[in-house]
């Protein structure tokens, strides 16, 4: 099974989701698993994006790129699903998410950015 992308710990208005494969990462989670524990507020609510990238998007070279991380992220999505084995689970079939790495995904995306991305 290939690796997992963090799951978020919690669902605020600072997740987000990835235009092109729907994957939901969170800001907290990051700073929160630095060796000081504190928050680290950033002027982006997509940190974890920013430092990790999306883990199905590479081709989207989203790692310390903020200006595309804006571009190809969202806070306007409706519902989720958490997959662990995507390519035996139906859902996961049933929502084109069979090929993805397991983790968080939106169930919909409500945003008017652009999906060609």
């Amino acid at each position: 099974m290939s690796p997992a992308a963090p799951p978020p710990q919690e669902f605020n208005k600072h997740t987000r989701a990835c235009l092109r494969c729907k994957l939901v990462k969170t800001f907290d989670q990051v700073s929160r698993s630095r060796s000081t524990f504190s928050i680290t507020f950033h002027p982006f609510d997509h940190y974890q994006f920013l430092t990790d990238g999306c883990e199905n998007c590479d081709t989207l070279n989203l790692k310390n790129n903020t200006e595309l991380v804006s571009q190809s992220t969202t806070n306007e999505y409706s519902g989720v699903i958490s997959l662990i084995d995507p390519k035996a689970s139906w859902a996961s079939k049933w929502l084109r998410l069979g090929q993805s790495k397991p983790g968080c995904y939106a169930l919909e995306i409500h945003s008017l950015k652009s999906t060609k991305i």
